[in-house]
């Protein structure tokens, strides 16, 4: 009889990954660094990223950027808003603080 537990988990052992990033302000300078730290196959790799980094879910980053759900301007199109009126309305929620 084959022994299928440890197929398995050889199967297995070859698809972990394991990454974080590392994000902050260096010193003296303008925009943030970002740092991809990944862990593959028994290797690892370090790579750096520039500006906003999205991983996961990504209306959430989009609505502390832009201060709108991205969903919103399809909502407002869905309920008969002209193009102009949902510009109008996007660069508010832009500008709002």
């Amino acid at each position: 009889m084959q022994n299928n537990f440890n197929i398995h988990n050889e199967t297995k052992r070859e698809n972990k990954f394991f990454g974080f990033l590392i994000a902050g302000y260096s010193s003296n300078e303008l925009l943030p660094e970002i740092w991809e730290i990944e862990f593959r196959n028994g290797g690892s790799r370090i790579k750096q990223q520039s500006n906003i980094v999205c991983k996961g879910a990504c209306n959430p980053t989009h609505r502390i950027y832009y201060g709108y759900d991205p969903q919103l301007k399809v909502i407002l199109k869905k309920n008969d808003i002209n193009q102009n009126t949902i510009n109008k309305i996007l660069l508010n929620c832009r500008n709002y603080n």
